[in-house]
């Protein structure tokens, strides 16, 4: 607060006009009050400079990254001043002023009204309304009327549906829900329908959860989920959900918090408005809210959530049921005929176009846990102990327990027991209960709890829509203010940065799309034109930026702009060991040692560094062959170990998949093997036992070396030693009159009876191009 009062400061002109004295402490009085949130702050500096303005004393006190100004949340405004618009139009027309308020609204808005008549509690009554708009012209709500501009209205029959009240709200006749439908998918993965069934299936797919089968008074919307392995075969998890939207809007929600709209990454808040909705960070979740009732939250873990108003009874289908309060047909697939099991259930609802090689449908013959009968036991204790605790009883006769505790369980057998499956299954259950009105405190600091980044602390009762950089001032929440979420909340002094808590004076940027980024960021712009990096004090600069010849400007999978090479290409290791370069060349070498497999050479400056390594061991008593042991990777300044079963290191430290490291760097397990990947194509991959594999994007064409090759799109000069010297394409041994040449499938020669001397000098070529010693690392 000592920006109103401190001198030297900016508000110094104003203080022999107007005592800052009581203003500084009305403003530690609000930060008090608010814990410190940054819009108190700002209200309170806001004051001071009004009465200076006032007095003839202006200040220009706000800047793009603090205390935005008003100018930046006037368009987020504009319904909000229709409404008002609309109140003081009804209020003339109910005083009798009709040609004024006719006046009024239409050189105020031009052609986008209509002049409606609509039934109200006791009258009928004439208005005008902004286009969009919708109404009901009888008390029975059999009518409803909309808004298209330019003073044109369409009116339909209409009729709500068995979960709506045709009555009227706050003096708003419509078709109020009586009810919602939730549905849940948590765990790996179970379904907890609209009407209560659970269904419980591990495919690996993108799978139709919501689609609105009967579009007839409603607005038609269609969400899907992607799943994936997180390293047990037996289980899956969401790894993204895509909503699809009016308007050709499609947003999708991922892992972190990360949003995209259409393919393009956008931070939150967002408001979009020609789909009638708004996403937000919510507490641990990302929150979508829409104009006609639709929420989805994903916390991008573990659970998804799913509401619907009443008007949407029995108009749905998917895995979360048709939302018709009979459990009995939640098994229906797509051509409305019961599945036999929710094996053929889940795969029915499988997404067209997944190309992803990890889909992979549903194909385990039961579904009981994989443990013994005593483990389950100590399992099924231990989720009990929690979900039946008398904690949890007020919830038990809203949100049956039943389910949440058999998924408990069968996690845990999955998961060897891991408390963080634990858990997650509780959060589960105590998120359905919340979801059906009833608040369960049961986290504390030893059991459960939520780590939380620097600069925040966690609470049961964080705001429902937070102060970030980018909206201070969250005044459109659609959450009442009394609402509690559990999270993170920021320290006194902080708000949210993209996910992260910062002081307000290191709030990062807004780019001409009023696309927020964090100080540091680097981003390339439409079309990939341009390169900008978001600076301290909210100043960006760019500079020009050109995709190579052997890569195309495209939105990748996370939603930012990328140089995406035009082809990738792959180095398989495998046996004992044999080695398929990038070019497609075959070769084999024995070696006890370790091994660069690809390295950067003669990079160019955009370009980042990497070397890949193999240790090669001996096995048994064979000592005349070897495998793959272990796989050393370094990039963007990290060192990563892949060792046997599956066991990956990170600058030496044992670490559990998935995570990632560094921006750009995600380490990854599945039941095959554990992987690598990076923002620029990398991929190394590990079955922890002897077969590796390298894929590189075709930028790094020409600008590596190893045993994986020079990758130049030509298989005759793959031994290439360390200087750059290739070895003879043909030869000839010295008793052999017949020549050997290195081929796509190795080194092939005519049969001869001079084999001694024709391996000898095989192997000694072979020899000078394998002891080269940046190939050879030990």
């Amino acid at each position: 607060c000592c920006i109103c009062a401190c001198t030297p400061g900016i508000f110094k002109p104003c203080h022999a006009i107007v005592s800052p004295e009581q203003y500084f402490g009305n403003c530690v009085y609000d930060m008090c009050a608010t814990d410190g949130q940054v819009g108190a702050l700002c209200q309170a500096i806001e004051s001071y400079a009004d009465m200076c303005a006032a007095k003839g004393v202006v200040i220009k006190w706000r800047t793009d990254t603090f205390c935005l100004s008003t100018t930046h949340v006037l368009p987020l405004a504009a319904n909000l001043l229709v409404r008002i618009l609309r109140a003081l139009v009804a209020l003339a027309a109910i005083l009798a002023w009709k040609d004024v308020s006719a006046t009024l609204a239409l050189s105020s808005v031009g052609t986008n009204v209509c002049r409606s008549a609509s039934a109200d509690a006791t009258t009928r009554t004439e208005s005008y309304r902004p286009v969009g708009d919708t109404w009901f012209t009888s008390k029975n709500c059999s009518e409803r009327c909309k808004c298209n501009g330019n003073h044109n209205v369409t009116c339909e029959p209409w009729q709500c549906s068995p979960a709506q009240e045709c009555k009227v709200v706050d003096g708003l006749l419509d078709c109020h829900s009586t009810g919602k439908g939730v549905c849940h998918v948590a765990g790996d993965p179970h379904y907890y329908t609209f009407d209560g069934i659970m269904h419980t299936f591990m495919g690996t797919c993108t799978y139709t959860l919501v689609e609105v089968c009967d579009t007839a008074m409603v607005t038609p919307f269609k969400i899907v989920a992607k799943n994936e392995e997180r390293g047990q075969p037996q289980a899956s998890y969401v790894r993204y959900v895509r909503i699809y939207l009016p308007g050709d809007t499609v947003v999708e929600m991922q892992k972190g918090r990360r949003v995209l709209v259409n393919g393009k990454r956008v931070r939150t808040p967002i408001e979009i408005e020609k789909a009638g909705a708004k996403v937000i960070i919510s507490g641990t979740y990302s929150l979508l809210d829409t104009s006609f009732g639709l929420q989805v939250k994903f916390d991008g873990v573990h659970h998804l959530e799913i509401t619907v108003p009443g008007k949407y009874f029995n108009k749905l289908c998917g895995m979360c049921g048709n939302y018709n309060n009979q459990s009995s047909d939640d098994n229906l697939k797509p051509n409305k005929q019961p599945a036999k099991d929710v094996i053929e259930l889940g795969n029915s609802w499988k997404s067209d176009g997944d190309s992803d090689p990890g889909c992979q449908p549903d194909t385990r013959p039961d579904i009981h846990p994989n443990c013994t009968a005593e483990e389950e036991k100590v399992y099924e204790s231990q989720c009990a102990q929690v979900i039946m605790s008398d904690r949890f009883k007020p919830c038990h006769a809203v949100v049956s327990p039943d389910a949440f505790l058999g998924n408990c369980v069968y996690d845990m057998c999955e998961y060897d027991g891991m408390q963080s499956t634990l858990c997650d299954n509780i959060e589960a259950y105590a998120q359905a209960c919340k979801s059906a009105g009833i608040t369960i405190s049961w986290r504390n600091s030893t059991f459960c709890p939520i780590p939380c980044p620097p600069n925040s602390h966690y609470s049961e009762c964080t705001p429902p829509c937070p102060a970030t950089c980018s909206d201070l001032f969250p005044i459109f929440c659609h959450l009442p203010p009394t609402t509690c979420v559990e999270g993170c909340q920021c320290d006194a002094g902080h708000v949210l940065s993209d996910n992260k808590c910062v002081p307000l004076n290191e709030c990062g940027c807004l780019d001409s799309d009023r696309e927020y980024h964090d100080v540091g960021d680097t981003w390339l712009t439409d079309k990939c034109g341009q390169s900008c990096t978001c600076n301290i004090g909210g100043k960006i600069t760019c500079k020009d930026h050109t995709c190579g010849s052997n890569s195309v400007c495209e939105l990748d999978k996370y939603g930012d702009y990328i140089c995406k090479p035009s082809k990738f290409d792959k180095c398989s290791i495998s046996g004992d060991p044999h080695y398929r370069t990038f070019d497609q060349f075959t070769h084999h070498f024995q070696g006890p040692y370790t091994y660069i497999l690809t390295q950067g050479h003669n990079l160019q400056s955009n370009m980042p560094a990497l070397l890949v390594r193999g240790k090669n061991i001996r096995r048994g008593g064979n000592r005349r062959v070897s495998f793959l042991d272990q796989v050393y990777i370094d990039v963007y300044g990290v060192s990563v170990r892949f060792l046997p079963k599956k066991t990956v290191l990170v600058n030496g430290e044992r670490v559990s998949p998935p995570l990632s490291p560094v921006n750009g760097l995600k380490i990854s397990m599945n039941s095959k093997e554990v992987q690598l990947t990076t923002t620029f194509g990398l991929t190394v991959k590990y079955d922890g036992n002897n077969r590796g594999e390298i894929i590189l994007p075709s930028t790094y064409r020409n600008y590596v070396r190893g045993l994986c090759g020079n990758y130049d799109g030509i298989t005759r000069n793959e031994y290439m030693k360390p200087d750059g010297t290739v070895l003879k394409e043909k030869f000839v041994t010295e008793d052999c009159s017949e020549s050997c040449e290195c081929t796509t499938t190795g080194i092939v020669c005519q049969p001869k009876t001079c084999q001694e001397n024709y391996v000898c000098t095989v192997y000694n070529l072979k020899r000078d191009f394998y002891k080269g010693e940046t190939f050879t690392s030990d």
